[in-house]
């Protein structure tokens, strides 16, 4: 079941970007995770891309969301077109 609901197993629905992010300060686990959706997912959709957010982690990583300048915030705005 688990491999069946596994997103990197999934076929994009839409040609809607998809931006992969990881914080350099996860473990070596997470970042294989995102490495290996990111390795599948840009064989089918070409639009397909991975930011690595500096001292990070998925505790702290939504605060990059909101800090003026990060680059993850800028990724985003980019993806809005703003």
């Amino acid at each position: 079941i688990a491999e069946r609901n596994s997103p990197v197993l999934l076929r994009p629905a839409n040609p809607c970007p998809l931006l992969l992010v990881t914080g350099t300060d996860e473990t070596d686990e997470f970042k294989d995770q995102t490495i290996e959706m990111y390795n599948s997912w840009k064989r089918k959709h070409n639009c397909t891309e991975v930011l690595k957010i500096p001292d990070k982690s998925h505790y702290s990583i939504l605060d990059a969301v909101v800090e003026t300048g990060s680059s993850l915030q800028s990724a985003i705005f980019h993806l809005m077109n703003i």
